[in-house]
């Protein structure tokens, strides 16, 4: 949805490429207590504790928040920026790959820098309206510390697979903790919801800097793919992006991947028909699409081996 300011017109939107979410469920939260999952014990599926919680809470460190107000002229912007310590990269990631886009899809997005991880959820309509009676849509981002990286990855992860309902409670949960935000300007506990656990597959493996065309195939390969993340490679990372948008073309999904070492995104754009490079490197470049060669690219990325790594062996 694009939200329209005050001196802008409604457009038409084609709707013809809405994607089905009623796909495969995922893996549960992790208590922050425990050890990562092991290999072994990953990939085997688990009856699931009757006892156990349906929900949990944790409090962010940081928070933003994009919308606008009743009166005329106060139009969408960064409304409240609440120690948010990568604000910056967030209203980057924001304004290059999920502002003013077209397509229903999910529209959300995937943090982790220094030490820290943060999501964002974009364009919630709301209950307020502006001064001609439009609704008002709401982003909210939320940062974490580096103890819950772990399982805001995996929550995420979960988001991509959920069925319309459960993402309708995730849209929901998101809303009232914005709305509040915005009203009250204080950080409070922010509840996520546990899933059914699901197995890593590793049938399908993606670039580390790629671009997907939105298919239901494409959210489960890269929920594997932010999942596998969180269980093997978090130390590893030196930053990451992933994003689930609309009708983004390809400059702008290669002007995100520029400012991270892993990136990742879903985009409606008809220029991605395929798994695209987003990066520089000359060796995949040259061999991504060479069934083989291209096999062994991928398999780089199991072991958090990125395109300055390879750029420098290739000189």
């Amino acid at each position: 949805m694009v939200k329209l300011d005050d001196n802008q017109e409604s457009k038409n939107i084609d709707n013809s490429d809405v994607i089905s979410n009623d796909v495969e469920q995922s893996l549960p939260i992790k208590n922050t207590d425990e050890s990562p999952v092991s290999e072994e014990t990953s990939h085997v599926d688990k009856p699931q504790d009757k006892n156990e919680k349906s929900s949990i809470t944790i409090m962010p460190i940081g928070a933003a928040v994009h919308t606008r107000d009743f009166e005329r002229g106060k139009d969408y912007s960064w409304h409240l920026n609440l120690k948010a310590k990568l604000f910056d990269t967030a209203e980057e990631v924001y304004r290059l790959i999920l502002r003013d886009v077209y397509g229903e899809t999910k529209r959300l997005a995937l943090i982790v820098k220094n030490n820290i991880v943060g999501f964002m959820v974009c364009d919630i309509p709301c209950d307020r309206k502006d001064h001609i009676g439009r609704i008002i849509y709401d982003t909210l981002y939320l940062e974490f510390d580096k103890n819950q990286t772990f399982n805001i990855i995996k929550y995420i992860a979960n988001i991509l697979v959920c069925s319309d309902g459960e993402y309708k409670k995730f849209n929901d949960i998101s809303l009232d903790y914005v709305e509040n935000l915005y009203k009250n300007k204080e950080l409070k506990e922010y509840t996520i919801f546990s899933f059914p656990e699901r197995k890593i597959s590793k049938k399908d493996e993606i670039i580390i800097k790629s671009a997907l065309p939105t298919t239901s195939k494409n959210f489960n390969i890269c929920a594997n793919y932010l999942t596998e993340t969180a269980h093997y490679k978090l130390n590893f990372i030196k930053s990451l992006v992933f994003a689930s948008t609309g009708l983004k073309g390809l400059e702008s999904c290669k002007m995100l991947a520029d400012k991270f070492t892993n990136c990742v995104i879903l985009t409606m754009s008809s220029e991605i028909q395929k798994e695209t490079y987003l990066g520089k490197n000359p060796i995949v470049k040259k061999f991504k699409d060479i069934p083989i060669a291209g096999k062994f690219l991928k398999q780089f990325d199991n072991y958090c081996i990125n395109d300055e790594f390879l750029s420098k062996w290739y000189k």
